[in-house]
């Protein structure tokens, strides 16, 4: 099995239903199996939701992420992680390595447990109109 050799890449996008809940989906190069952790916190008040998928084709989906009544307005920290190599399948192990040496690129870091190299990529996700409103009207004066 050959190393996996380019630069992580992991994109995604976040969607919210009509019940108002969080829907995650996206795509990486990570070998198939691999995998991730989707976790979306509330930045007012750290409550956090998460959930674990596995990659196939290259693809992934998460969710509904919120509680049943919906998510609150405010704004949203979506973070999808790729764990430690010792959480992952042994097909995956042998294309990253066992402590994820053949990981690189801007998204990979070093485990903060000492397990070796782990990646992620975050976003901000904004549920309700208010602030959007708000950078419209800043818009709008900046014009005249």
């Amino acid at each position: 099995m050959e190393p996996f050799s380019e630069p992580v890449e992991i994109d995604f996008e976040a969607t919210l239903r009509s019940d108002r809940r969080l829907m995650v989906e996206g795509e990486s190069n990570l070998p198939d199996s691999t995998r991730l952790l989707i976790v979306v916190e509330r930045e007012l008040s750290g409550v956090r939701w998460q959930s674990r998928v596995g990659l196939e084709e290259g693809r992934f989906a998460a969710g509904p992420f919120g509680p049943g009544s919906g998510l609150p307005d405010g704004g949203y920290r979506i973070t999808v992680n790729l764990p430690e190599a010792s959480v992952q399948p042994l097909s995956v192990r042998q294309r990253i390595g066992e402590q994820g040496e053949h990981l690189s690129g801007p998204l990979v870091s070093t485990s903060r447990h000492g397990l070796g190299q782990v990646a992620s990529s975050s976003r901000r996700f904004l549920v309700g109109s208010e602030p959007r409103r708000t950078t419209d009207q800043v818009e709008v004066l900046g014009v005249e």
